[in-house]
């Protein structure tokens, strides 16, 4: 398992420890989004549709289940960057809304 992969299960394990914090009833998913890291210019225009400060997103419309993507800019680690894996979790939680249909709307996240 490669380092994000650890990242990833581990930010998991964490949100499955503090859903009752929140009082949400989730299931936990039994896969991760696949992360994928583009341009901050490519990012801006799909998650904005204009240049925005934007350094991850987790889009809920138009997923594929079981297929989903989790966007990140190219040159952020979230493996040594404490500040991007806040962002990567931040992004992973509406992961978990999306898969437990939480979201009231398409497009809350």
């Amino acid at each position: 398992m490669d380092s994000l992969s650890i990242v990833i299960v581990s930010l998991s394990i964490w949100i499955s420890s503090h859903l009752h914090i929140v009082k949400a009833d989730f299931i936990e998913p039994n896969y991760q989004p696949e992360i994928k890291f583009i341009s901050h210019k490519e990012l801006s225009k799909i998650a904005c549709e204009k240049p925005c400060p934007v350094v991850g997103w987790y889009p809920s419309e138009n997923q594929i289940e079981g297929k989903e993507v989790l966007y990140m800019i190219e040159g952020v680690d979230p493996i040594k960057d404490l500040c991007i894996r806040t962002i990567l979790l931040h992004e992973l939680v509406h992961f978990w809304q999306d898969y437990n249909n939480a979201f009231e709307k398409s497009g809350d996240s």
